[in-house]
């Protein structure tokens, strides 16, 4: 069955245009499949998808690190552990790509149940619809993280608002507040024409973490894409998150290690 679910999320997902911004462009490159957005950092350009052997593998990597040097971008290439050939890894390192921390796809059909127990009292989840409020996120991100991720909070904000102005229908954001503060965030994808929704974010003030918020946040976007007829449910999530999630139903379908490159 994981078997299937990946030829499809490669298929669906990997291999098609995620979003409407007019400022990025996703394009199909011979065996490459990526996205080079407006700004010069890896998080808007990747090479999403590659479908190379051992003969066309140097070759197909150094063509894109060709054509985001020229442009003067970093980009990540996005390695599943299922990618060919099986020396990838050790191709883009050979060609200066650094690895970044590695993640763990998970899948969840919908058509399975999904528990969560009840918040705390003066816990609630909160669908956001005015992107003004995204800023907020900003501010939890420096305080879940340090003020040395600050810069990379107020970006996430920005672009996230800019994606939902876009296509309001594509992103929908939810906020977990705790007394009327804001105790956490994440946001859920859905991409159109497509049988994968997607969970972002879930990000957890400290003080307000084993009170049950990942989860809750996890049930309310489950239950959205359900009612809007997806499938299946993605998340990269990190070694912290996947026990909560494989105790709830989620699978292992890949592991994921996002390699940098910068010029």
């Amino acid at each position: 069955m994981l078997g299937e679910i990946r030829t499809t999320y490669d298929a669906q997902v990997r291999q098609k245009r995620q979003g409407e911004d007019p400022a990025f462009l996703w394009q199909t490159d011979g065996d490459v499949f990526r996205v080079v957005g407006p700004g010069s950092n890896e998080h808007e350009n990747a090479v999403l998808y590659s479908d190379c052997n051992a003969d066309t593998a140097d070759k197909t990597i150094a063509r894109q690190v060709a054509y985001f040097q020229e442009r003067r971008k970093a980009f990540e290439w996005k390695l599943y552990d299922y990618d060919r050939p099986e020396d990838l890894a050790v191709r883009l390192l050979h060609a200066g790509f650094q690895p970044a921390e590695e993640e763990t796809l998970m899948v969840f059909p919908l058509a399975r149940s999904f528990h969560a127990h009840p918040l705390p009292d003066g816990y609630a989840v909160e669908e956001i619809v005015n992107p003004e409020r995204f800023v907020e996120i900003a501010a939890l991100r420096e305080e879940v993280y340090g003020s040395d991720d600050a810069e990379k909070g107020e970006w996430l904000a920005r672009t996230l608002a800019d994606e939902y102005r876009a296509d309001p229908s594509a992103l929908r954001m939810f906020f977990l507040r705790a007394h009327d503060r804001l105790a956490s965030a994440a946001w859920l994808r859905l991409p159109p024409d497509c049988p994968f929704a997607g969970l972002w974010g879930g990000m957890t003030h400290p003080a307000h973490e084993g009170k049950g918020c990942y989860t809750a946040l996890v049930a309310a976007r489950l239950q959205v894409a359900r009612d809007a007829g997806y499938r299946y449910m993605t998340v990269d999530c990190r070694p912290t998150s996947r026990p909560i999630l494989e105790r709830r139903g989620f699978d292992a379908l890949a592991t994921v290690t996002p390699f940098v490159w910068a010029p």
